[in-house]
């Protein structure tokens, strides 16, 4: 057996170990991404260089009582400057831009007073892949972000898409790197392969989810989010998933069963219940290229048994 502490990054360790990716999502409310050039960035994006405002993580921790969990990362793509940045804000689907940095906090105050038309947003119709690059953070983020972002950029320019395509801050969980999250739909995946990028492409332009590679919906918490993202595997090769909840969520130790509603594009009209049952697995890990001699007990759910509850009932 392979000694893991001889791996010299996390993720690979991760998936030396076949950590669980379903339902290991960061998870938010308000989704905001301010760009700003990554020669800047530091090991905490928001306390970044070159005239990047300060304080903006104490302001993102105390409006985060009062509107819902705020979690701000930044995002680059090559020639940027500092003179000016944008917010590119999710679930709402807005852009701010032009913003001098010492406004940005203005721009962000007025958006959750509801004050935000005063700046002009527009609205973003073009879907958005965030890929987690910050090599200051982890080195794992550097080495295959990197790579990952790279193949993104020919995969899109050789099928013509109109999809924007950023390097990120960090994601959460680098121990998953490559990680990325798609925009508006809140995907957020890990372990991506250079070879998986096709069919992520090919997902996302079907309005899909890449099941291997899914972490969870960011947009959604806790056991939801779990329940979402197994949901995915379960019914895979059964259809187009358009809508689903959580209906039921049963505990006994290390065993988790759930009951969740969803329809499919192939039967939008009908409700179906699918019965997912969970097993807790364990897994001693680094958290991160910081302390590969440092593992830490995890935990994780793993999928063991699912079945149709009973006929479709309709929506």
């Amino acid at each position: 057996m392979t000694n893991t502490m001889t791996i010299e990054y996390c993720s690979l360790i991760s998936k030396k170990l076949a950590e669980p990716l379903s339902g290991t999502a960061s998870q938010a409310q308000h989704l905001i991404f301010i760009t700003w050039p990554k020669r800047f960035w530091k090991y905490e994006a928001l306390v970044s260089g070159g005239g990047f405002p300060q304080g903006l993580k104490r302001w993102m921790k105390s409006q985060s009582v009062e509107h819902g969990k705020i979690v701000l990362r930044l995002i680059s793509q090559p020639g940027m400057t500092a003179e000016c940045c944008s917010l590119h804000v999710y679930p709402d689907g807005l852009v701010y831009e032009d913003i001098a940095p010492d406004q940005l906090k203005t721009v962000l105050e007025d958006h959750f007073a509801g004050k935000g038309q005063q700046h002009s947003p527009r609205v973003q119709g073009i879907p958005e892949v965030m890929v987690c690059t910050h090599g200051r953070h982890d080195k794992c983020c550097a080495k295959f972000g990197q790579a990952l972002y790279a193949q993104f950029q020919r995969g899109i320019e050789n099928r013509g898409l109109s999809l924007n395509l950023w390097q990120s801050s960090h994601l959460g969980g680098h121990r998953f790197a490559p990680t990325l999250v798609h925009l508006p739909s809140g995907e957020a995946h890990g372990h991506v392969t250079s070879e998986q990028v096709p069919a992520l492409l090919d997902a996302w332009t079907q309005q899909r989810v890449h099941p291997k590679t899914y972490r969870g919906n960011v947009f959604r918490m806790d056991a939801e989010q779990l329940a979402e993202a197994w949901l995915h595997h379960a019914v895979s090769n059964s259809g187009t998933i358009l809508e689903s909840r959580l209906e039921s969520l049963e505990e006994n130790g290390s065993q988790r069963q759930f009951t969740v509603a969803y329809r499919t594009a192939e039967q939008p009209e009908m409700f179906q219940h699918l019965e997912l049952v969970l097993h807790h697995k364990t897994v001693a890990g680094p958290g991160g290229c910081d302390a590969l001699d440092e593992p830490e007990e995890r935990s994780g759910w793993v999928l063991t048994k699912s079945r149709q509850l009973n006929a479709p009932l309709r929506a």
